[in-house]
């Protein structure tokens, strides 16, 4: 079974292992009904087992390293890919897990997953972010303009994916599949149009550099701003709306809410971001809102995006009033907060996930506060005490011992114990509703005995997937 963390290679290599004669110990984990990050756990399977290779998006490793108080000396390759890898985490990783290769990889499912690797030794100080790598064997990747004509080195362009991995098409969506499957003119290998902005450098090697259609990805998953655009623009009100993505230092992208409208009040932009919550998922919702007079434009009349992203105005503030932290819990949690949220000037009232917060931040707060407390704080505690005052009681009942159970009750945690996920994480699983299954056929129909590879979809929509799988069919699920 491969679910969202898998601590070993894919199902092919795991059966040459065998049939090499090779014994290997799988892990898979899946935190199915509960999503809950466990890295107590996974140390402990880690260690236990004396596990080799560990694949998964960078953020579940860097859980990882911030959990671990000593060496981890068994890991011999960690594989990451799904997103930006930090420049702080190889080095954090070789202090920790010191006989652990890294190796940074990438591509789309249309070209079989994987096209391109890279691996990670020194971190340059000149570098931006961890590059992006070179292709694999029998994969070919291209930096190509409008006309396919190929971009000189450090000069931006669409990246291609080429070789024997690139998918046939869309199963019966041939105007899609005409969209983005291409025949490269000077030698009619067949391309796929990733829509992926990049380079190569001129030492080699390929660098991602956002973006070509209007999407952005947050937390692992891919958002189509005009998606939110037009869910904020659906509010009364509202005149124009525009969204963009902003990656800070840290490699997090958060996204920037612009709306034109008469109404430029704190109560006004808190109805527009309950307005999209209740629309989307928890990802989706922009982090900050900038309410304007008028939207700057092009020449040609469109949105000036450039202008939006080096916008130095104002964005409204949701913070409450409240007084500064005063008790050395508040004054704990705080600190914690404005390393893992880079927030300033924080009020006992401020809420975590009202700063920028999402489930995987929580996670790592909660082992930062495990360390510097010295007793274990469920992550479900973070989720059901969202601002400073809140957590700030709660943990001080930890400390002395024995309150935790009393106060959690009806607060959240005894419900995720049970089952029930939390709107803040159940929010996470999201069917984007305008995908719909296309007649396929009596052939198609999936029977009690069918294998299904269940593939392009981690994190908590993976689970979503696999728990439904799980409970409503038969199926071999890899």
């Amino acid at each position: 079974m491969h679910t969202a963390i898998d601590f070993v290679w894919e199902q092919a290599v795991n059966s040459g292992l065998k049939k090499a004669g090779t014994d290997i110990a799988q892990i898979s984990i899946s935190s199915q009904v509960v999503p809950t990050v466990d890295t107590e756990h996974w140390e402990e399977l880690l260690r236990t087992h004396d596990v080799t290779i560990w694949n998964s998006v960078p953020a579940l490793y860097q859980l990882l390293l911030d959990r671990l108080k000593n060496p981890l000396p068994s890991l011999r390759h960690v594989l990451m890919s799904g997103d930006w890898i930090p420049l702080e985490l190889p080095p954090s990783s070789k202090r920790l897990c010191p006989n652990a290769a890294l190796l940074s990889l990438g591509g789309a499912t249309e070209g079989s997953i994987w096209s391109i690797a890279y691996p990670i030794d020194q971190v340059d100080p000149d570098w931006r972010s961890i590059p992006y790598g070179l292709p694999l064997a029998n994969q070919n990747l291209y930096v190509l303009d409008k006309d396919f004509r190929h971009c000189a080195p450090d000069v931006p362009g669409e990246l291609h994916i080429g070789g024997i991995g690139v998918a046939m098409e869309y199963y019966s969506q041939p105007e899609q599949t005409a969209r983005t499957f291409v025949t490269y003119p000077s030698t009619g290998d067949r391309l796929y149009k990733t829509s992926d902005l990049g380079t190569i450098s001129s030492a080699g090697y390929f660098e991602i550099l956002g973006r070509l259609d209007n999407q952005v990805k947050i937390s692992g998953q891919f958002v189509n701003l005009s998606t939110v655009e037009g869910v904020l623009e659906s509010a009364p009100g509202v005149s124009i709306a525009a969204v963009i993505g902003i990656t800070n230092e840290m490699k997090k992208t958060r996204l920037h809410a612009f709306v034109v409208s008469k109404n430029r009040s704190v109560g006004f932009a808190r109805e527009l971001r309950e307005h999209v919550a209740l629309e989307l998922p928890i990802y989706m919702v922009p982090a900050k809102y900038a309410l304007l007079e008028q939207m700057p434009l092009t020449d040609n009349g469109k949105v000036d995006r450039m202008a939006l992203a080096s916008f130095d105005g104002e964005f409204v503030s949701f913070r409450t009033a409240g007084t500064a932290p005063t008790s050395e819990m508040e004054e704990a949690v705080a600190k914690v907060w404005q390393q893992i949220l880079g927030a300033t000037e924080l009020s006992t009232n401020d809420n975590f996930f009202d700063l920028g917060g999402d489930s995987l931040l929580a996670v790592r707060a909660a082992a930062l506060l495990q360390e510097i407390l010295g007793v274990e704080i469920p992550i479900q505690t973070l989720i059901a005490h969202q601002t400073i005052a809140s957590l700030a009681s709660v943990l001080e009942g930890i400390v002395r011992g024995g309150e935790l159970a009393g106060r959690d009750q009806g607060a959240g945690v005894s419900s995720v114990l049970q089952g029930v996920i939390p709107e803040e994480l159940a929010s996470e699983s999201y069917l984007d509703t305008s995908i719909a299954l296309v007649d396929c056929g009596e052939n198609a129909r999936l029977r009690d005995d069918s294998r299904v590879l269940l593939t392009g979809a981690t994190g908590y929509l993976g689970n979503r997937l696999l728990l439904e799988l799980l409970g409503q069919t038969r199926a071999e699920i890899y």
